[in-house]
């Protein structure tokens, strides 16, 4: 009975003359080695806030741009955060030489993930405005109110210092 079984499987394995061909493998999907570029918020009138939680993403499209980063320590319950917006950040010429020479990203103080990049900067309070080396070096830091003049000042500055 054994070598009927052996012989029947046999048969059975060996009986198939029809060949089968190996489907081919699908080729992999390359990856993407450069970092995609943060998507803007506005693209109207106003300063062009990259949406990101986090700074990596925008220091890592920051050096490969070779562009500094503009980051602007804010919360919703800041009154002199609204006044920046307001009378400085919200200029024209500001924000056109903002949109031109710089990645803008606000960290949001309410949010854990502005806590934390404040903590790593050492901020003392809001609001605090950095202007940063793509590889997050601070190249200018002002914390509290400031003119639309000193604002342009530090901005040109620490664009200056990037070549």
């Amino acid at each position: 009975m054994f070598r009927f079984s052996i012989l029947f499987f046999c048969f059975l394995a060996c009986g198939n003359t029809k060949t089968v061909k190996p489907t081919p493998r699908p080729k992999p999907k390359t990856t993407q080695t450069t970092p995609k570029p943060p998507v803007s918020t506005k693209k109207s009138e106003g300063i062009h806030w990259v949406n990101s939680e986090t700074l990596m993403p925008v220091l890592e499209f920051a050096q490969q741009e070779q562009k500094p980063v503009f980051v602007d320590f804010y919360a919703s319950w800041c009154g002199p955060c609204k006044v920046i917006t307001k009378e400085v950040l919200e200029q024209p010429y500001i924000y056109q030489y903002m949109n031109e020479a710089y990645l803008n990203f606000v960290a949001d103080y309410d949010r854990e993930s502005g806590k934390k990049i404040a903590e790593l900067f050492e901020v003392p309070g809001l609001p605090t405005l950095l202007f940063l080396s793509p590889k997050g070096e601070v190249l200018e830091r002002h914390s509290g109110l400031i003119t639309p003049e000193k604002f342009m000042q530090l901005a040109r500055s620490a664009k200056n210092k990037m070549k």
